[in-house]
């Protein structure tokens, strides 16, 4: 999984909005995605995910922890403050990273997709349903730094 470009790069930053439902209420944010090097050698590799938005001092920590299956499928577990720890699955091809969580307690979906655009740019689309109703969906342009 290293090799993928998605993998290979240590920090991802970029700008994105939040759109909030069904208020329709729109929200720029920064978002920090970043690999922690010390997984690298572990069996799974570990992801911090902070979304920072305007108008707040503190950002929404999410916590990856991602495992490959197979050449193209990986598990993955999502920990935050909010929500506590999810379980979720995801595939992976050359330029595209995608997963899905859900779990029925919370009766929570969340999908999140990464399009690679060439020269360490990315493109992230995510969408969150709580109680069968949409909550809100995140888009967002990140480059390498």
């Amino acid at each position: 999984m290293r090799t993928h470009p998605f993998y290979a790069n240590d920090l991802l930053v970029g700008p994105g909005y939040l759109l909030l439902e069904p208020e329709k209420e729109k929200i720029a944010f920064t978002l920090k995605w970043s690999l922690i090097e010390e997984s690298i050698k572990a069996e799974e590799l570990e992801f911090i995910e902070e979304i920072l938005c305007a108008g707040h001092s503190l950002p929404l920590i999410n916590h990856y922890y991602f495992k490959r299956l197979n050449q193209r499928d990986f598990s993955l577990t999502m920990e935050n403050d909010e929500i506590g720890r999810v379980e979720g699955k995801g595939f992976f091809d050359k330029e595209f990273v995608g997963f899905e969580i859900t779990d029925r307690e919370l009766r929570l979906h969340a999908t999140q997709y990464y399009h690679y655009m060439g020269d360490g740019q990315w493109t992230m689309q995510s969408k969150l349903t709580i109680n069968d109703e949409d909550i809100s969906s995140l888009q967002a342009r990140l480059d390498k730094v």
